[in-house]
């Protein structure tokens, strides 16, 4: 069918190949007429197919006035393919391979598909040949952004389970009531806490579970310098213990003497003036402080500590060369005491143990989320929401900020070293409404976007710009807890 004839043979359906293979073609008897030129001369493709690279032109015959497209002769099926015929050979050969759509893949025709300009020629999404290539083909679904939303559900629900809601608002919000101080009285405790807009847990609970928070990444230096001040504090205090009898707390001079009264800062200077004259020697307490005329066991000045002397611990032991230094702030925490001052505690009182004798009432208390620490009563560590450390006497003996930040210890107690929140805050969010809006934008876009360039592709991107987005935040806003971000 696509062989040459000359043109004044008669066309016929039989075969002829024997008879004009070897045959020289004979020149043409007449000319050919200026409305029915060939096809290269008339610009090579009829306008029917010029736009439908994948159908069969339609059959050429020979005439007397040269190549003619034949109007009655159907096209073939559009699954099958032939050579080009005469001068339109070259053309045709170029513009299929220009036209040729038959390699583009199905997917990532959503949102982000329509936005750069991807779409598919219905005529070859509808051939049955090319549908079953489709089914065959590998498989493209999402599964990276499938995973990372599951997650995050996951996450979100099980912080709301074991760590509750955080009061919903924009603002501070504040609560108040009596509680059980270190002076052994109720006392009115106002405590203010950030709200949630998002309806989730509180900011310190999502700095445990491994939010963004600059302070437990790197050593800050205004945190550092807030801790420098509390034990250059911590020096100067001494065990205050109480005649009555109802316990002893760590404190200064100066809160010593205020004990069981009502610390109000307009009467303050009122109850110092008055101490002495208004209340009994018994009710007085009584501050033990060690010092150079009056030192305590080897020659120490610095104490004395509730609860805590090295002459009365035997784990870890005051011998060389681990000797306790003349500075409480860097005394350890005892863990097992001299049994023979366990058996003297229930006998007759013993003026140089007094310090230890007393029931210690007040323990360090580490409130906040940038390692404030207070030595009060186990009442109100819970009102303000804070760790409290029972087994310490003093507030150097324990690290408030490695209770903050939660998740695993640091290597080293004074040196935060929790890098890897760059990539576990990927996972948190603030609150339901946080995680709707997450699942949303996953949905409609990083989906899509996962379809065009692979599950491989997109995961570094999504955890690529998660991580260097969060050292941004660590760098301009160090002190915020931050959570998963809209990232793609």
């Amino acid at each position: 069918m696509s062989r040459s004839f000359p043109p004044d043979v008669p066309y016929s359906t039989t075969s002829i190949d024997e008879e004009t293979f070897f045959q020289k073609p004979m020149a043409p008897t007449s000319p050919r007429p200026q409305e029915e030129g060939d096809t290269s001369d008339r610009g090579g493709v009829h306008e029917s197919t010029a736009h439908q690279p994948y159908r069969e032109r339609p059959v050429v015959r020979p005439g007397s006035g040269g190549w003619r497209r034949d109007p009655h002769v159907v096209p073939r099926h559009e699954g099958q393919t032939r050579p080009s015929v005469g001068g339109s050979r070259v053309y045709s050969s170029l513009l299929d391979n220009v036209l040729d759509n038959s390699n583009r893949r199905q997917y990532g025709m959503g949102w982000v598909g329509r936005m750069f300009g991807k779409s598919t020629q219905k005529p070859l999404a509808q051939e049955e040949k090319t549908s079953r290539h489709v089914d065959h083909m590998e498989d493209h679904r999402p599964m990276f952004t499938y995973w990372v939303t599951i997650v995050q559900i996951l996450v979100l629900y099980t912080t709301l389970m074991c760590y509750g809601f955080a009061p919903f608002g924009v603002d501070m919000q504040s609560r108040s009531g009596q509680v059980l101080v270190a002076s052994l009285s109720l006392q009115q405790v106002d405590y203010t806490e950030p709200a949630n807009f998002w309806g989730g847990p509180r900011a310190s609970d999502l700095i445990h579970l491994g939010a963004k928070f600059a302070p437990c990444m790197r050593v800050d230096d205004r945190i550092a310098h807030q801790i420098d001040k509390i034990r250059a504090k911590e020096r100067e205090t001494a065990c205050c213990i109480r005649n009555d009898g109802s316990g002893c707390v760590q404190s200064s001079q100066a809160d010593c003497s205020l004990r069981g009264l009502r610390p109000s800062v307009s009467l303050r200077r009122y109850y110092l003036l008055l101490d002495t004259a208004l209340f009994p020697q018994k009710n007085i307490p009584k501050w033990k402080k060690w010092s150079a005329g009056d030192a305590g066991p080897g020659g120490r000045i610095s104490g004395s500590v509730c609860g805590l002397d090295p002459k009365f611990c035997d784990a870890p032991a005051n011998v060389h060369p681990y000797e306790w230094p003349d500075d409480i702030t860097k005394w350890p925490i005892c863990r097992k005491t001299n049994t023979a001052f366990s058996t003297k505690r229930s006998g007759s009182r013993d003026k140089s143990a007094e310090h230890m004798i007393c029931e210690v009432i007040g323990h360090p208390c580490c409130i906040g989320i940038q390692g404030q620490c207070k030595i009060t009563t186990k009442e109100y560590c819970d009102f303000v929401r804070g760790t409290f450390h029972e087994e310490a006497s003093l507030c150097s003996q324990v690290s408030c900020l490695n209770d903050v930040c939660g998740m695993l210890p640091f290597y080293f107690p004074e040196t935060p070293d929790q890098f890897y929140r760059v990539w576990s805050s990927l996972f948190l969010h603030a609150g339901k409404l946080h995680l709707v809006v997450t699942i949303l934008i996953q949905y409609f876009l990083m989906r899509d976007l996962e379809k065009l360039t692979g599950s491989l592709r997109i995961a570094i991107i999504y955890i690529g710009s998660g991580a260097a987005g969060n050292l941004a935040s660590a760098i301009f806003v160090p002190y915020r807890a931050d959570v998963s971000h809209v990232i793609v």
